[in-house]
């Protein structure tokens, strides 16, 4: 089950073009317009790997790399991301280690 700020994200409508699933990579299926019961309009993106077993894994390798000191940390990082290519292949862009700041969605006009 797709999860908030794990694999599942909400964004106002058009505020952003494309949003990249934290724990794999992978570009995250949108639904665009989705109206609540209070009519609040928002966009949804889901990563679609969210409910394969593997990706579960390296999610638990991330939150567990964000407790362990830095040496410790980039091995588990590293042991997530042999994960992640096993099951998707290798990433279409470099994929930053812990430590590093990286946005992981591009707003509507390239930025």
């Amino acid at each position: 089950m797709p999860e908030l700020d794990y694999d599942t994200f909400f964004r106002r409508p058009g505020e952003i073009e494309i949003r990249l699933c934290e724990v794999c990579d992978s570009e995250c299926v949108v639904e665009r317009g989705i109206r609540d019961q209070d009519g609040l309009v928002y966009d949804k993106f889901s990563c679609p790997h969210s409910h394969e077993a593997w990706h579960a894994e390296v999610y638990m390798l991330d939150k567990r790399g964000d407790t362990e000191s830095e040496n410790d940390a980039y091995d588990t990082w590293y042991e997530g991301q042999q994960i992640v290519r096993k099951h998707r292949g290798p990433p279409k862009r470099r994929k930053i280690a812990p430590g590093c700041m990286e946005r992981r969605y591009r707003k509507r006009g390239g930025s």
